[in-house]
């Protein structure tokens, strides 16, 4: 169902290019990730707004997601979860079945992927798959931290 995929697009926003960030001496503290993280996702399924609520303890972060199908508007919810390494982040993002509404409520996305946290800024990029139409590829991620 194509718009199953749409909706993983902007359910799993969550990724960004990777990199390694490390100093002449080692291996720079973990970027601050804990707050509301808000902007838009896009892959091979469409395109949306998702926001990401997480707190971090460490290198490790977790937390809650939402997103909104641009094309649909039909919404979803999940939660996402990753590590970080000075300013390099992976990270999953899941909407298990009953996540989204309506039509939808039976499909599942999971989706993984890396990306660069730049201040208050996060790229990424992501890929995996929607249990009601399968893969989803070439995603990409924007995310602006607002508190």
């Amino acid at each position: 169902m194509p718009g199953g995929r749409r909706l993983l697009v902007a359910a799993l926003l969550g990724a960004a290019s990777t990199g390694a960030c490390t100093s002449s001496t080692g291996p720079t503290s973990a970027a601050a990730l804990s707050g509301t993280w808000t902007g838009g996702a896009s892959d091979s399924s469409g395109s949306g707004q998702i926001t990401w609520r997480i707190t971090q303890s460490g290198s490790s972060f977790s937390g809650s997601l939402e997103t909104t199908d641009a094309t649909t508007l039909a919404s979803g919810r999940g939660t996402v979860d990753g590590s970080a390494a000075g300013a390099s982040i992976t990270y999953s993002m899941r909407l298990a079945a009953g996540g989204f509404d309506g039509a939808y409520s039976e499909c599942g996305v999971t989706v993984s992927g890396s990306g660069q946290v730049n201040g208050s800024l996060l790229l990424g990029t992501y890929s995996g798959a929607n249990s009601c139409s399968g893969a989803v590829n070439a995603g990409q991620i924007a995310l602006a931290k607002s508190r």
